[in-house]
């Protein structure tokens, strides 16, 4: 079923303007301190722009390796309850219009989804893409030859659609427990979907390069191009994956945040507008049992590492694919980008520290960067997050921030959250600390419009911070957990609930409705009509 393109509503921070100073203090950090908390992030790292985008010096280089935005979170789709849907974000904030070589994930870079069943900070499960493209008619600069139609074979999933000119298919591995070897090839060449150019390149029917101008809404032809990329797996318990471009989901207001500190509300959401390249797969929560899961909670992340970059030159060229050659896929590649937790390694970490993050498994995070946050005053210069943070709410700890740690590097023990079971594993006695999103998949999830997108903080335990779905509000969330609305649940004498939950950057929705169905991002918009709204108000 396809939604019509509708904002989502949501809960938005209001702060009463009252007679009193107190009162009209706290109006002021409402709307500062979210430029004042991203405006730390520039001064780290002045080429940062949403979630996990262009995080850290090197991997700003290297757009197709970034790892931009993780989501983990039990399946909503009607009588997929007993999944765990798990969507790795790449390739950031890409113009719909950017043709002819619309954005794809790369042929030389491995991707994976990982996953952790027993709190080591090691992966017990991981799901590998390798990808493929191939060009059809070199003798065109054209991404479709024609308007883009299905598959010969639409039940046959390495069927390629007809007249797209550059097709890409990729290769699912699942390894880990319960797999011999190099893994289990799950699906094989099998279709990316295709971009969204325009109404001449998707539509219902062929019109032809020589046909009348054609224009009009393209959503449900392209939804039904774009199902035609879901794919089950044979004999795997019902497990799905999906690769395509989807709309930006992460909203955040990047304009108020990156112009020194200029609020304003309400804000514009900076991510409108834009695409990204998603991997989606969809497991049962019984293959994660079956690879040693005795509690429901599981530890989430996805990397990236690069094989080799193609090079052109004169003693490669041939008709076909003058720049593949060089750069064979060798094999495993070098890790070059990781993520976990929405904005961790952009806003949490040093500059010293990111290239080194995104190179490192989350066994190494103990060691190298939990000591920054628990306590970001010793250990990291003054130009933090939580300092910088603390300037404005005047009650924001800066050091033994265990809350921080509970909430981005172990997770939360049962009972201590305002009532939440629980997502810190207990089949290890002492679980690692670690980057990892952790999902406690017991918690029944709410239906799809029936989400409260502030999650655990507004007693919806299926919310992040207890994974993360696509429609929880993470900007809002993670402003307030930075700001120390839990830290006197974790032994802080300082209180500052009520400070912390009002921060807010003003951006209350996505610019594109989300899907109730996998892979539950909304549509990528489209190249010949899209709009991006980030003039402020």
């Amino acid at each position: 079923m396809i939604n019509k393109k509708t904002k989502k509503t949501k809960k938005i921070a209001l702060i009463a303007v009252a007679i009193t100073a107190t009162a009209r203090y706290l109006t002021k950090i409402s709307a500062l301190a979210i430029t004042a908390s991203l405006m730390a992030g520039v001064m780290l790292v002045p080429s940062a722009r949403a979630s996990s985008h262009r995080d850290s010096p090197f991997i700003s280089e290297d757009p197709a390796a970034d790892n931009t935005d993780v989501y983990a979170f039990v399946s909503t789709e009607t009588g997929r309850s007993d999944y765990v849907t798990l969507l790795s974000n790449f390739v950031p904030l890409q113009e719909p219009a950017n043709g002819p070589n619309f954005y794809k994930l790369s042929d030389f870079v491995n991707y994976e989804i990982l996953i952790d069943v027993d709190g080591d900070a090691l992966a017990d499960l991981t799901y590998e893409f390798k990808f493929k493209t191939r060009i059809v008619d070199p003798g065109t600069y054209l991404y479709a030859t024609n308007t883009i139609l299905p598959p010969p074979n639409p039940l046959d999933p390495t069927s390629q659609y007809v007249n797209l000119n550059q097709p890409q298919s990729y290769t699912l591995t699942e390894r880990g427990r319960g797999t011999t070897g190099s893994g289990r090839v799950l699906l094989e060449n099998v279709r990316t979907a295709p971009n969204r150019p325009g109404p001449k390149s998707i539509n219902f029917t062929a019109v032809g390069r020589g046909g009348t101008v054609v224009q009009g809404d393209t959503t449900v032809a392209y939804q039904n191009l774009a199902e035609m990329a879901v794919h089950t797996a044979p004999n795997s318990g019902g497990l799905r994956s999906f690769v395509g471009p989807r709309d930006e989901g992460f909203y955040v207001g990047l304009g108020t945040a990156f112009d020194l500190i200029n609020p304003t509300a309400p804000g514009a959401d900076g991510t409108g507008g834009f695409n990204t390249s998603t991997l989606a797969v969809e497991i049962p929560k019984a293959r994660l049992r079956a690879a040693g899961d005795t509690d429901g909670i599981i530890g989430v992340w996805s990397t990236a590492s690069r094989t080799r970059h193609p090079v052109c030159n004169s003693q490669n060229l041939n008709d076909n694919q003058p720049c593949i050659a060089p750069g064979v896929n060798n094999g495993v590649g070098t890790q070059v980008s990781r993520l976990a937790n929405p904005l961790f390694n952009e806003f949490l970490d040093p500059i010293r520290l990111k290239d080194l993050y995104n190179a490192t498994t989350p066994s190494l995070d103990e060691k190298n960067i939990f000591p920054g946050i628990l306590n970001p005053a010793t250990v990291q210069g003054p130009n933090t997050l939580v300092q910088q943070l603390r300037e404005f709410t005047r009650c924001t700890d800066v050091v033994n921030r265990r809350d921080q740690v509970a909430s981005f590097m172990l997770g939360y023990p049962a009972g201590v959250v305002r009532g939440f079971p629980g997502n810190r594993e207990t089949q290890t006695a002492n679980p690692a600390i670690a980057d990892e999103m952790r999902l406690n998949y017991n918690i029944p999830p709410k239906p799809f419009g029936a989400q409260d997108p502030m999650g655990v903080l507004n007693g919806d335990f299926a919310g992040f911070p207890n994974g993360r779905r696509v429609a929880d509000d993470s900007v809002d969330i993670l402003l307030r957990l930075w700001g120390g609305e839990l830290q006197t649940e974790f032994g802080s004498s300082t209180n500052c609930a009520l400070i912390a939950a009002r921060l807010t950057d003003n951006v209350p929705a996505n610019d594109v409705s989300y899907l109730p169905v996998f892979p539950y991002l909304g549509l990528p918009h489209e190249g010949f009509n899209h709009t991006h709204i980030h003039n402020q108000p």
